[in-house]
């Protein structure tokens, strides 16, 4: 379990990073928020290729070696992106690294699924999702200590630590025994008819075949309003909070890394009331949380009704938790990595356009009216889940 949530809190250390750059760059290339918004889109689509692309690796070859592969790709790309002389340079590095970062994610949900017992798995899932404000908080202490003194390329440089892992994953961290048994009897001949068939499509394919496309769909479309909301302010945060807030770089980085704190425990909490009353209500809870803490956010100032009202919305961001339970709640092992990925991943290649826009209405209109968009996503999301099964408890080996 360690390997996994240290990965996911590198990952989000990797992703994050660029968000508290976005005004030095934006000053030193020269360019409007539309267009630095536009490389953060970029790399949320490449977050979604990535989670499909190592979906599909890990189902074919292992999820420790796709885990491997995936450390060492956006470990190295962020490292190459203190390295660059403009801003396509830039666009390209975060977009090679988006493509590890998105496949990190499905691989380590994959890995722990198969390996929890069902009773506790949503708590399992809210201790591994809170790797992400561990995360969040490296990356603001990394703004805070290193790019406000240095500069943002010295930021980035820091974020290639992650690639020490891969000593950690290639020594200790063992091959899922589903996945094992599952390729022992796919090339022994053992699969049942339905599924023997069925294990020499395209992975992918699957995916979208009568069994499995409504949970496909209905997944995707549950994360991509979840992200859309979540990115809507967290791609721009570091950079709302030193515009609107009138915040220091410094400060800034303060607030966010203090509000991710509580955050973690949001994350952890969720797994825990998920587990009690389940799946779908907890979500509802938490998206309400959310909605309530950007329109206070909004109203805030600088000081601590503005902390309060961050740190509201980082205990409302346990709302992830869900879909690492949930995903690997809805897919059979043949295809639990692939399906989790494209769910997740893809909604995050779906939700490009959220930093993009609030770079647009926020020249336009201001950053508060742009944040509003963020709001109305979680709600639908809210919304949305009740047409999900409810999963809670379900053993993954009845899952066909």
């Amino acid at each position: 379990m360690f390997v996994v949530v240290a990965g996911w809190a590198f990952d989000a250390f990797d992703f994050s990073i660029l968000s508290f750059a976005l005004n030095q760059m934006m000053a030193e290339f020269g360019v409007s928020k539309t267009v630095i918004g536009s490389v953060f889109g970029l790399q949320l689509v490449a977050t979604g290729l990535g989670g499909v692309l190592f979906g599909v690796i890990a189902d074919a070859i292992g999820r420790k070696r796709g885990l491997m592969l995936d450390i060492a790709l956006y470990s190295v790309a962020t490292g190459l992106t203190a390295l660059s002389r403009n801003l396509w340079e830039v666009a390209l590095f975060r977009f090679i690294a988006g493509l590890g970062i998105g496949g990190e994610w499905g691989l380590g949900m994959a890995i722990l699924n198969e390996v929890w017992p069902p009773e506790t798995r949503g708590s399992m899932v809210g201790l591994t999702q809170a790797g992400w404000p561990i995360g969040m908080a490296i990356a603001s202490a990394d703004a805070a200590l290193v790019m406000s003194r240095f500069g943002w390329r010295a930021g980035f440089a820091v974020a290639i630590l992650p690639i020490v892992l891969l000593v950690v994953v290639r020594g200790k961290m063992p091959e899922s025994r589903l996945w094992l048994e599952y390729k022992r009897a796919k090339e022994s001949g053992e699969l049942p008819p339905e599924l023997s068939e069925k294990a020499g499509w395209l992975t992918l394919r699957q995916l979208f075949h009568r069994d499995l496309i409504g949970r496909t769909l209905k997944g995707l479309a549950l994360a991509s309003l979840g992200m859309f909301a979540f990115y809507t302010l967290w791609s721009w945060a570091p950079a709302y909070l030193e515009t609107v807030k009138g915040m220091s770089m410094v400060r800034s980085a303060t607030f966010v890394g203090a509000s991710w704190l509580i955050g973690w425990l949001g994350h952890v909490l969720f797994g825990v009331i998920a587990d009690r009353i389940g799946r779908r209500p907890t979500f509802t809870i938490y998206a309400a949380m959310f909605a309530a803490s950007v329109l206070g956010l909004t109203a805030a100032g600088h000081g601590l009704t503005g902390f309060v009202a961050l740190a509201a919305n980082t205990f409302a961001c346990g709302f992830f938790s869900v879909y690492g339970a949930l995903f690997g709640e809805l897919f059979p092992t043949r295809v639990r990595a692939t399906g989790a990925s494209l769910c997740y991943n893809g909604a995050r290649g779906v939700s490009f356009a959220a930093p993009v826009v609030l770079g647009y209405v926020a020249g336009v209109a201001g950053f508060n009216a742009g944040l509003l968009v963020a709001v109305v996503a979680v709600l639908l999301a809210a919304a949305l889940i009740w047409t999900v099964p409810e999963t809670k408890g379900v053993r993954l080996e009845a899952i066909g």
